[in-house]
């Protein structure tokens, strides 16, 4: 299990090929985030860690409720 000191009520969405999706709670704001935790076998490569931050920092513009 992950250690978020900034967010609580963790609770597993989803788990992909690349990455697990958490539901939680930021403690600061109270806002119902999604957190995207990329997998531990993938963590030591740098093109799988390169591509994990491209992707947040394309969808970093968007603010939808069904985008996460």
């Amino acid at each position: 299990m992950h250690k978020f000191e900034k967010y609580q009520n963790l609770r597993q969405i989803n788990q992909g090929g690349t990455a697990t999706v958490w539901r939680a709670t930021n403690v600061d704001t109270n806002e119902v985030v999604a957190l995207k935790i990329l997998l531990e076998k993938l963590r030591d490569s740098a093109d799988s860690r390169r591509a994990f931050f491209k992707e947040g920092a394309i969808m970093l513009p968007f603010d939808h409720p069904h985008v996460m």
